[in-house]
């Protein structure tokens, strides 16, 4: 566990350890515990919330054109999609036919995807 989370990606890590520098400062360790998984559970709830807020924003605009906008709500989910697959472990492969998760969505959503 400890090369997954701590050598594999170290950016990540002195990130997460930045984000519960708060925490050395709690009189006991379930009082850290606590600190720490409250920050956690804001932090997912923010990344949650960020294609949403993504797509709203387009919806939002009025002014657009529907079409426009349709298409630039597709490319949000699309590429949304894909860093999470990616998050996850799958890879992307050089041949869309190999039937990968990643390539099977880009097939599935190139028609739709604008340019950012």
């Amino acid at each position: 566990m400890l090369t997954k989370y701590v050598f594999d990606d170290p950016e990540a890590f002195n990130a997460l350890v930045k984000s519960l520098a708060a925490c050395e400062h709690a009189k006991n360790k379930s009082v850290a515990a606590a600190l720490g998984y409250l920050v956690a559970m804001e932090g997912k709830k923010n990344q949650d919330r960020a294609i949403y807020d993504k797509v709203y924003e387009i919806v939002e605009d009025t002014e657009g054109d529907p079409g426009i906008n349709t298409d630039c709500i597709m490319t949000e989910i699309y590429y949304w999609l894909d860093e999470e697959l990616e998050k996850e472990g799958f890879e992307k492969t050089d041949s869309h036919s190999s039937g990968q998760a990643r390539d099977c969505l880009f097939e599935i959503f190139e028609p739709f995807i604008a340019k950012r």
